[in-house]
């Protein structure tokens, strides 16, 4: 089925993400007596076959989120999806983001384009202050356009595959010229 046949591609990346660290061996599958249902099971240092959300951290759980979502995404794309990750992280340590990010940028290859939005700070600021991979990267920061509070910052960071400037659109703008289809040659 779907699951398990991306149940692989969830465990290296999240094996990437926390290396070493006596978690994993993550399995999805369905629960076929409720519709609809997923159901997880994972290691947890000497336990095996758990329910990772009942002993995971909430770090942990926001990363096997990611890696789901990553591979169900990359299961569909043909190179053509546009894979949209909206603050999918608040609480990871520095040296888990890190990761995330690299996790990110290989990932990358695999769609036509990847936007993120976040209120992370950390997050953030390794892309203002140049502490991330930048090649195809446009970042673009928003000051209370589309913030909840008006005094947080929007940060969007998008893997690009085109050199274009969008510095100084607003998002709807700048989403707009990214989304647009090529015009018919």
């Amino acid at each position: 089925n779907e699951l398990s046949s991306i149940s692989g591609y969830v465990e290296a990346m999240y094996q990437s993400i926390h290396t070493q660290e006596g978690l994993g061996n993550i399995k999805l599958y369905l629960n076929h007596n409720y519709q609809g249902s997923l159901n997880l099971s994972a290691n947890f240092h000497t336990e095996a076959d758990i329910t990772p959300q009942s002993v995971y951290s909430e770090s942990h759980l926001d990363t096997l989120g990611i890696c789901i979502f990553i591979a169900l995404a990359k299961k569909e794309s043909n190179k053509d999806v546009i894979l949209i990750l909206d603050d999918v992280v608040m609480s990871v340590d520095e040296r888990h983001l890190d990761r995330i990010i690299e996790l990110i940028h290989n990932e990358a290859q695999h769609f036509a384009h990847i936007l993120i939005t976040t209120h992370y700070r950390p997050w953030r600021e390794r892309y203002r202050n140049n502490r991330a991979p930048n090649k195809n990267i446009q970042f673009i920061e928003l000051n209370g356009e589309v913030a909840i509070a008006p005094e947080v910052y929007h940060a969007i960071i998008t893997y690009a595959k085109m050199g274009e400037d969008y510095a100084g659109l607003g998002l709807v703008e700048y989403l707009n010229q990214i989304l647009a289809p090529a015009p018919a040659e």
